[in-house]
């Protein structure tokens, strides 16, 4: 990666540095001569990290990455993420080493050619980087010009472990699968603890999700498994759930058919316009909501490509059992943050359709960025400027030039509209054109 500097750390003493950017030669970087730092920053370009060993290796955090502190040494190094935060690390490829640490993460997660790690606060985690074992589950092409990705299958939600699910309940379940050879998914019960397996759905999307009705049987030692099979219907690849749930119902009999349950059709979506009407002239906050009806369309997220691995489910809202932190999973594959909960409830009700997923396939699941308001919902300012703003497509903010225009858009409670935004966010949005009284009619 370009404009990446260094932070260089003596061979015998422990340094305890900054997240802060320092402007050095070369790009961003962390200087060695900053005090610890007290809050959460965020890193506003990718950073390289190095630390001397031996042997010496250089690591990139991400940009957009948080964290409150970091503390680095020959070999090691501490990071403490809060709640809500996340400090993404990688060990560049082609063929990068492992990122072992004691906080409970995986130590390879291979992502595009890298090991990516993402540490979820609250959390303090110290990693011993290593260059070997090396951490890459692409395997050779025999063409040359690299390979494609190995394959994998992953169920992303489920029961939970240790849960009692009554008979004829239903379940959210989901799964992504795909790499080498795998076309399609397939999703199977065991009620004796994975010694024999029961079909659920076969033949799926290799990514999606469905709502499992809970059959009648009665059992302590239910778990499911999801497999990543090719066209000819082998398994390529397979994931039995870590999580061990009751189901209570009637005994199975000797004449209980396979358990086949087709995915819930999905409501069609209305496709957005090609652009929002409001970016200049009058302003409809009706009209602004029609225009963007998606976080992905809002942040233009296009589809990953075909060969990208990809842990999550376009448009679903997802985060891990251990952190409260929740995202948006994007068309590319990334996660997306709500950079606070005002800005999460103008897109979305309520937290019901959140999929919890282990901590190591959130941890596969790169960072895309910021979400940002809705458009038509609410109007925005920073404390150091008095304007106030209106929201479009694109976080495009467009100023409310008089008190008569809010009050023509909002209505009569139309100071009520209005929220304080941290100015350390501010940056994800643009200035677009003003709206006057004459863009409104208004003489």
């Amino acid at each position: 990666m370009a404009n990446l500097s260094k932070v260089k750390i003596g061979l015998s003493r422990l340094l305890a540095v900054a997240v802060a950017a320092a402007t050095v030669v070369g790009g961003l970087g962390l200087s060695s001569s900053t005090a610890l730092a007290a809050t959460t920053t965020t890193f506003s370009a990718d950073t390289s990290l190095y630390m001397s060993g031996p042997p010496a290796i250089t690591l990139t955090i991400d940009s957009g990455s948080e964290a409150d502190s970091l503390e680095v040494t020959t070999t090691t190094f501490t990071v403490v993420v809060s709640a809500g935060s996340t400090f993404t690390v990688r060990y560049p490829g082609p063929t990068p080493g492992n990122l072992a640490n004691n906080g409970g993460l995986a130590s390879c997660s291979y992502s595009a050619g890298d090991n990516v790690i993402a540490v979820a606060g609250p959390v303090t985690a110290t990693f011993t980087p290593a260059a070997a074992p090396v951490c890459n589950t692409v395997p050779a092409s025999s063409g040359g010009g690299g390979g494609a990705p190995a394959a994998y299958a992953y169920l992303l939600s489920g029961p939970v472990d240790g849960g009692t699910y009554d008979a004829g309940s239903t379940v959210s379940l989901s799964w992504n699968a795909g790499g080498l050879g795998v076309s399609y998914a397939k999703i199977s019960l065991s009620t004796n603890g994975g010694t024999s397996w029961t079909t659920i759905v076969d033949q799926q999307p290799t990514s999606g999700s469905m709502s499992w009705a809970v059959p009648s049987v009665t059992t302590s030692q239910a778990k499911l498994k999801v497999e990543g099979t090719n066209a000819s219907g082998s398994t390529m690849a397979y994931t039995v759930s870590t999580a061990t749930f009751s189901i209570v119902g009637s005994a199975p009999g000797a004449d209980d058919e396979e358990i086949v349950v087709p995915p819930v059709e999905e409501t069609p979506v209305v496709p957005d316009p090609d652009s929002d009407p409001n970016i200049i002239g009058g302003f409809s906050p009706q009209s602004a909501l029609n225009a963007t009806r998606s976080i992905n369309t809002d942040l233009d997220i296009t589809p990953a490509a075909e060969e990208t691995d990809v842990y999550c489910v376009s448009g679903s809202l997802i985060k891990s059992a251990d952190s409260s932190a929740v995202y948006y999973c994007g068309a590319d594959g990334k996660r997306y943050t709500f950079p606070h909960e005002r800005i999460f409830y103008t897109w979305f009700e309520d937290f019901d359709d959140v999929i919890v997923i282990d901590a190591e396939t959130l941890a596969r699941i790169p960072l895309g960025g910021n979400v940002m308001y809705r458009p038509g919902r609410r109007m925005i300012k920073i404390q150091s400027d008095p304007k106030v703003y209106a929201v479009i497509r694109g976080g495009v903010l467009r100023w409310v030039t008089t008190e008569r225009v809010a009050q023509e858009i909002y209505g009569d409670d139309w100071n009520q509209m209005i929220d304080d935004v941290n100015v350390a966010f501010f940056f994800s949005y643009t200035i677009g054109e003003p709206i006057t009284e004459a863009d409104l009619g208004l003489f």
